[in-house]
């Protein structure tokens, strides 16, 4: 909520500047959950044009529908799968994607050479607890890299989103291992 109502007030600060040859194009992202008063701040003066886009979860047949090409079978085979994992992840994409990745990690969701196809145990399935956020699912899928990766990504954690190899090189001296454990990632 403090983010964006930071954002908030430094676009209606550019939009009430004496110089009105400026112009700044934002673009941001929020939950409708996090925050309802969107609006209310960026429509509070006329010379800031506010454009709000809603972009809906997937519908179940979208999950249906990606389950079915990814994993290359009709849709009589995933219908039932498909709806599970619309249900656990209210359609949200990112959502499914990291969900669907999950099982296919951990084995959940694996390729039959009996069955000459991807099979999974749908009982199994439908009793796996996911988290009521993104956040959840990813912290998860952390916790269950070996730990020495798990150390790596903790100290790079502290240098932003990007490092470059000599970086790893320094840190190798202090922390060995980091380097080969880079080739999970």
């Amino acid at each position: 909520h403090t983010s964006l109502h930071l954002i908030s007030e430094v676009l209606l600060n550019i939009g009430s500047s004496k110089h009105t040859s400026r112009r700044c194009l934002f673009v941001g992202l929020y939950r409708d959950n996090e925050f309802t008063q969107h609006s209310s701040y960026l429509q509070m003066n006329s010379n800031i044009n506010a454009t709000e886009i809603k972009l809906s979860g997937l519908l179940k047949k979208d999950v249906t529908d990606m389950i079915m090409a990814e994993l290359r079978l009709p849709r009589r085979l995933v219908v039932e799968f498909a709806d599970v994992v619309h249900k656990k992840t209210s359609g949200h994409a990112y959502f499914t994607v990291e969900l669907l990745n999950s099982l296919l990690r951990h084995y959940t969701v694996a390729y039959s050479t009996q069955k000459r196809r991807y099979d999974w145990d749908q009982v199994r399935i439908d009793m796996i607890q996911t988290g009521d956020s993104v956040a959840g699912l990813i912290a998860s899928n952390l916790s269950s890299l070996p730990p020495t990766s798990q150390r790596v990504l903790q100290i790079l954690s502290c240098f932003g989103r990007q490092t470059d190899i000599p970086l790893f090189r320094i840190l190798e001296k202090f922390q060995k291992g980091i380097i080969s454990s880079l080739e999970i990632f």
